[in-house]
């Protein structure tokens, strides 16, 4: 480092060839470990997507089969409003039925008294 040059005294021997190719292979080293850990994250990352890309379709599944069973439990109900609603429109019907017949009563009473 500089910081080693600094310190060493202006008479140091110059480094020797056998250090310089030690030096050169730990860089070596090094960058191939560099290299090794850039592709490891890499596929760690791309791991990372898929897991949660298959997370989102578990849930998109997840949310379809809970939509699918409220709806087989919501037929039963639809089906109870679908009867509710028809036998309302025939008690109206009835109702409509009786009232026109009351009107019609009433109206040959009253032609009768008069």
């Amino acid at each position: 480092t500089t910081a080693d040059a600094d310190d060493r005294s202006p008479n140091a021997e110059p480094p020797t060839d056998e250090n310089v190719e030690a030096l050169k292979k730990q860089l070596a080293l090094a960058n191939r470990s560099l290299a090794t850990a850039r592709i490891r994250i890499q596929n760690i990352t791309e791991e990372n997507v898929q897991r949660t890309l298959d997370i989102r379709d578990l849930e998109s599944e997840l949310t379809r089969a809970e939509l699918a069973t409220l709806g087989t439990h919501l037929e039963p109900k639809n089906q109870e409003l679908v009867h509710i609603a028809t036998n309302t429109q025939l008690l109206r019907d009835e109702w409509q039925r009786q009232s026109r017949g009351y009107e019609e009563e009433i109206t040959r009473l009253r032609d009768t008294v008069s």
